[in-house]
C-alpha cells in the first residue's frame, strides 16, 4: 500500500515538473535557451527523443522528458517559421529581388524537414501508428506549411505578372520555372502517412482522435495547395501569352493606315506594296521565314514552307480588319519574294 501511494505521488510530482520544465528551460533559467538560435534548441529536442527510449530513464520521469521534447518542437516551429517568413515577406516587397524565390524554397524545406521528423518514432522509421505520433507538435507545422505554400503560389503569380508587364522575360522564367520547381522538389520529399483507412479510431482516446482529425484536414489542404502550386507555371505562361497578344495587336494597330483606306474597293493587285504591309512583315513575321530546322524531322524548312503553313493564319488576321483581297495578295507577294 505504501509503495503504491509513493508511486502515485511520484507520478503527480513529475507531471507537475513536466508542466513547468518548458518554462524553466526556455525562459526562467539563468541562461535560457530562448536566447540561443533555434537550431540549438532543435538539437536538444532530437537528443531527448533519442535518449529517452534508449537510456536508463525511470518510467515516472520519461513522460516529463517527452513533454519537454514536444514543447521544444513547438517552440522551434513557431520561432523558425516567424523568422524565415518575415525575411521572405520583407524580400518580396523589394521590386525585382531575385533572392525571394530562394527564401521561399528555404522556408518550405525547413517546414518539410520538421514535419518529416514528426513521422519518425524510436520504434518506427515510417508508418508509425497515429497514437505514437507527436500530433500536438505536427499540427502547427502542417498549418504553417499550408499557409506557406499558398503564399508562395500567390507571390509567383503576382511577381510573374509584373515581370511580364515589364517585359523582363529572364526574370519571369526564373520565377515560374526555377523557384516554383525548386519549391515543388522540396514538397516531394514530404512524408505523410495516410491514417484515414487504418482502422485505429476505435482504440484512440478522445484527445488523440480530435488531433488525428485535425491532422487529416491539414494534410488534405496541403495536398490541394501543392497541386495549385504545380499548376501555377501554366497560369503564369497564359498571362504572358495574353500580354504578348495585346502588345502585338497594339504594334499592328499603330502601323496600320487610317480606316478610310480599308473602304477602297480595288479589283487589281497593287504592284508596289503599301508601307505598313512591308513594315509589319519585315519586323514581326520575317523571323519565321528565315531557314530553320524542324525539330521533328530534322529537315530544313524554307520560307516557302513557312508561307504555306501560316497562309491561313495571315489571311484570317488581315480578314479581321476587313482588308481587301488586293492588300492580302500584296502581303502574300512580299512573303514569297523574301
Amino acid at each position: 500500500m505504501i509503495n503504491r501511494s509513493m508511486h502515485y505521488y511520484q507520478e503527480v510530482l513529475w507531471t507537475e515538473v513536466g508542466n513547468y520544465l518548458e518554462h524553466v528551460v526556455l525562459w526562467w533559467a539563468a541562461c535560457p535557451l530562448s536566447e540561443r538560435p533555434s537550431r540549438s534548441i532543435q538539437h536538444l529536442r532530437e537528443w531527448l527523443n533519442t535518449f529517452v527510449p534508449t537510456g536508463d530513464v525511470p518510467s515516472v520521469i520519461s513522460p516529463a522528458l517527452i513533454s519537454l521534447a514536444d514543447a521544444l518542437g513547438v517552440y522551434v516551429t513557431s520561432t523558425l517559421w516567424d523568422q524565415c517568413f518575415q525575411q521572405t515577406l520583407v524580400a518580396s516587397r523589394i521590386c525585382g529581388n531575385q533572392n525571394t524565390g530562394q527564401l521561399f524554397c528555404r522556408l518550405i524545406q525547413e517546414l518539410v524537414s520538421l514535419c518529416n521528423l514528426c513521422e519518425v518514432t524510436p520504434d518506427w522509421i515510417l508508418g508509425a501508428p497515429i497514437s505514437e505520433l507527436p500530433l500536438v507538435e505536427q499540427i502547427p507545422i502542417l498549418h504553417r506549411l499550408d499557409h506557406t505554400i499558398h503564399t508562395t503560389r500567390l507571390w509567383s503569380i503576382n511577381e510573374s505578372r509584373k515581370m511580364a508587364n515589364n517585359w523582363n522575360v529572364r526574370a519571369f522564367f526564373t520565377v515560374t520555372h526555377n523557384d516554383v520547381l525548386n519549391c515543388l522538389s522540396h514538397l516531394n520529399d514530404l512524408r505523410l502517412t495516410n491514417h484515414t483507412t487504418s482502422g485505429e479510431k476505435a482504440f484512440l482516446s478522445e484527445h488523440v482522435e480530435v488531433c488525428a482529425l485535425m491532422r487529416g484536414k491539414l494534410v488534405s489542404e496541403v495536398e490541394i495547395n501543392k497541386q495549385k502550386l504545380k499548376d501555377s507555371p501554366r497560369e503564369c505562361v497564359a498571362c504572358l501569352a495574353s500580354i504578348c497578344k495585346v502588345i502585338n495587336l497594339a504594334n499592328l494597330q499603330m502601323m496600320f493606315p487610317p480606316k478610310a483606306l480599308w473602304k477602297i474597293n480595288r479589283d487589281d493587285i497593287p504592284v508596289k506594296p503599301s508601307p505598313y504591309v512591308a513594315k509589319y512583315l519585315g519586323e514581326h513575321i520575317h523571323y519565321v521565314q528565315s531557314p530553320m530546322r524542324c525539330a521533328v524531322t530534322g529537315q530544313m524548312v524554307t520560307a516557302e514552307g513557312v508561307y504555306n503553313y501560316h497562309l491561313d493564319e495571315i489571311t484570317e488576321s488581315f480578314g479581321n480588319f476587313e482588308v481587301s483581297e488586293g492588300c492580302i495578295n500584296s502581303a502574300v507577294r512580299i512573303m514569297r519574294s523574301r
